[in-house]
Order: C-alpha cells, then sequence, then structure tokens
C-alpha cells in the first residue's frame, strides 16, 4: 500500500522586506506604480504584496493573502512565487493537521497542480530564496499523490531529491515506497532510502516506518546484519508512535 500522508513543512518566506516604515514603504511602491506605470516599476512592486500575502497566509488569513496575490499578479504575472502562493493556498496550507492521516482535509488537489506547475513552468527553480522552490516540488508531488498519478509525483519527488539531497525526508520515503511496492526498483528504493534519516528534516513521527521499510528492503537483498540493526531502530522510533504498524 502506498504512503498517503506524508506531513507539511513550514511555509517559507520570501525575499525579505524591509520591515522599518511599512507604511512608507507600501506608499512609495503604490506611488512608483502610479507614476510610472511600466513594467519594471509593475515587477518592482509585486514583490511588497507577495511578502503581504505570505505574513497573511503564516497567520492563516487566507482571505488577505489572496487579495495580495490578485494585486501581485496584476504587476507582474509572470512571478513564479505569486502561482507558488496560490498552490500553497488550494492545498489548504492554513489549515493543515501534521499529526493526521489526511493533513490537508479540504485541499483542492487539481487546482495546486494547475498552480505548482504554472511556478515551476515559470522558472520557481531560479527563484532568490530556494526554500519556495523546495516546497512546491515537495507539496506538487503530494499532490500527485494524492491523487495516485504516482509516476508524476514520483518525477517531483526526484527533482527535489536531485535539488536538495539533504532536505528531502519525505521525498526519500514516498518514492522508496513506491519503487519497492509498485516500480520494482528495490536496488533503487534502498540507495535513495538509506539517506532519509539523517535528513535535517526528518520527522520523528514517521521514523519507525523509514527504518521498517530499510528492514524489508535489507531483508529482501538478504543482509542479516542491517535487518537487525534497521529492525532494532524501528522497534525504537515506534514507541507510542500510533502511525507506525
Amino acid at each position: 500500500a502506498h504512503i498517503n500522508k506524508p506531513m507539511p513543512d513550514e511555509i517559507g518566506a520570501i525575499e525579505p522586506q524591509p520591515k522599518k516604515n511599512k507604511w512608507l514603504i507600501g506608499a512609495v511602491v503604490l506611488v512608483i506604480v502610479i507614476l510610472a506605470g511600466g513594467w519594471y516599476a509593475r515587477s518592482f512592486a509585486a514583490p511588497y504584496f507577495i511578502e503581504k500575502a505570505k505574513t497573511a497566509l503564516n497567520n492563516k488569513d487566507v482571505a488577505a493573502a489572496t487579495k495580495n496575490l490578485n494585486i501581485a499578479l496584476k504587476l507582474d504575472s509572470q512571478n513564479p512565487v505569486i502561482y507558488a502562493y496560490l498552490g500553497h493556498i488550494a492545498l489548504g496550507l492554513d489549515r493543515a493537521n501534521p499529526e493526521s492521516d489526511t493533513p490537508f482535509p479540504n485541499a483542492d488537489f487539481a487546482k495546486a497542480i494547475d498552480n505548482y506547475e504554472k511556478a515551476l513552468s515559470l522558472g520557481l527553480a531560479n527563484a532568490k530564496n530556494r526554500g519556495v522552490y523546495k516546497q512546491t516540488l515537495e507539496f506538487a508531488g503530494y499532490s500527485y499523490w494524492s491523487q495516485k498519478e504516482y509516476n508524476k509525483a514520483v518525477a517531483k519527488y526526484l527533482e527535489q531529491i536531485r535539488e536538495f539531497p539533504n532536505d528531502s525526508f519525505w521525498a526519500r520515503n514516498l518514492v522508496a515506497e513506491d519503487y519497492f511496492a509498485r516500480s520494482n526498483k528495490p536496488k533503487e528504493a534502498l540507495e535513495i532510502l538509506t539517506l532519509a534519516p539523517s535528513s535535517p528534516d526528518v520527522s520523528k513521527r514517521f521514523l519507525g516506518n523509514t527504518y521498517t521499510l530499510l528492514t524489508r528492503l535489507s531483508s529482501y537483498f538478504n543482509n542479516p546484519l542491517d535487518v537487525r540493526r534497521y529492525a532494532a531502530l524501528a522497534v525504537e522510533n515506534s514507541k507510542d508512535n500510533k502511525t507506525n504498524t
């Protein structure tokens, strides 16, 4: 069976804006847009509203976030970060429950995918804040996974692993699960999953599952030493963890 419950990350901030004299900055931005009206002025102003949207979304104010993103879209419709944040809204990141088996109960996965793909097609990989890119790959992968489009999900997770090899706990778990349970690639599954426990974004709640799969893979390759080691770690990390079986 496929794992279907990766936990959401925190929303990554885009390039931070100066925090002092916010009202003055806002006024200056609007004056520039009104007076100049050109593409350069609009593209200069868009990050201001994206930052306001990010703050609103972190405060779970979707209405304010959407309003500011719509303003940003009118100013710079080719800014990939806008679509990444619209994807977060469609996914329901503001209402996420990371302790649940269904962390995004009200997600519009199709809409989230559309926005994430738009962000990626516009060059999100080149965004100054790489965290936005990483989250988009992770959440796009989750959205495809939830729609049972496993090949597309794996493609996004593999890109995440390639671009963020030290920050891909969930990507490694889900690709390994797919490779072992569906795609018949046990060798690749073991190679990918081995580094998951040492990932900085490791989920202690799910780590027992990781070691359980590593135990199964080691048994498949008839490596008794690793079987014993991983089995012990699976038991140790599964204590009082209802998500592990």
